[in-house]
């Protein structure tokens, strides 16, 4: 059975930029989300340049340092999980 997990409330934000050896250009970003709680993972979206380019004025509040991560509301489901033998993998 598959499952979607949703998240919904406080947590921490940060951008990480993903720049290949050798490359100029970003080919990636992953927008971090952090428990408020114990600052741990919960999960992290994949966003394209282009989405990004297009999002960029929304964008623009979240650091792109986790040292200077903050605080934020946010609503994400961040994809499917398979259950298996009664644990989400």
């Amino acid at each position: 059975m598959d499952e979607q997990k949703i998240y919904y409330g406080q947590c921490y934000l940060y951008i990480v930029k993903y720049i290949p050896k050798n490359k100029n250009e970003v080919k990636m970003y992953y927008l971090k989300v952090l428990s408020p709680n114990n600052k741990k993972q919960i999960c992290e979206i994949i966003i394209s340049p282009y989405v990004y380019n297009y999002l960029i004025n929304d964008l623009a509040d979240v650091p792109i340092e986790k040292k200077r991560m903050q605080q934020s509301i946010i609503f994400v489901s961040p994809g499917y999980w398979k259950r298996q033998s009664g644990h989400m993998e």
